[in-house]
């Protein structure tokens, strides 16, 4: 009984990670992001942006907010700490949640009927927590990465634009006499899209 238990909750817990982790190998195919063009804009949430990149595309860039190694390393010591520091609350809620649920819920569902099912209760316990604790960290190093890339995608928009400040030089009228001029000097601002 105890070793079905155990099965089961390992098969559950490994399906969930499986599922995540599939997100994570498969690369996006060339046709499909041919076929849809998005426009990246300043604003955008996380949810609108995280399928138009991936993951294990990413170069680190100097200016890039987010260290992935650092969430996850706060991921590490507080399930969904390395969400939250990269501004995605509800993500990090949901982690810090599931890794409670996931760990006390089987445990005390083992331990209830009897003494004996205390031991597969704790394993059950630490099988969920370090399930649901692992599967944090890697979505925090995915968060980061996916930011970044969508960070790096808006310098880069910027920097399209180009500005140019010159000084000018003219003669303009003088008031009340058309015949007599004024130097005048000040800076000019052109501004190419």
């Amino acid at each position: 009984m105890i070793k079905r238990i155990l099965l089961l909750a390992a098969a559950w817990l490994g399906g969930l990670v499986l599922a995540d982790a599939q997100d994570l190998l498969t690369a996006p195919s060339g046709e499909e992001n041919e076929a849809t063009v998005v426009e990246i804009r300043p604003g955008m949430k996380y949810r609108e942006y995280k399928d138009l990149y991936y993951a294990g595309n990413y170069v680190r860039l100097p200016g890039d907010p987010y260290s992935p190694a650092l969430l996850g390393i706060a991921s590490y010591f507080v399930p969904g700490l390395g969400q939250a520091v990269a501004g995605e609350w509800g993500r990090a809620l949901r982690f810090f949640g599931g890794c409670l649920l996931g760990g006390i819920v089987p445990a005390a569902l083992a331990g209830y009927k009897d003494g004996a099912f205390l031991e597969a209760g704790l394993l059950l316990y630490i099988t969920g927590y370090l399930t649901c604790d692992i599967w944090s960290i890697c979505d925090a190093v995915r968060v980061a990465k996916i930011k970044n890339m969508y960070y790096q995608d808006l310098r880069q928009q910027r920097a399209a634009m180009d500005w140019k400040i010159e000084p000018f030089f003219a003669a303009a009228p003088k008031s009340g006499s058309a015949a007599r001029t004024t130097p005048t000097a000040g800076l000019s601002l052109r501004i190419t899209f």
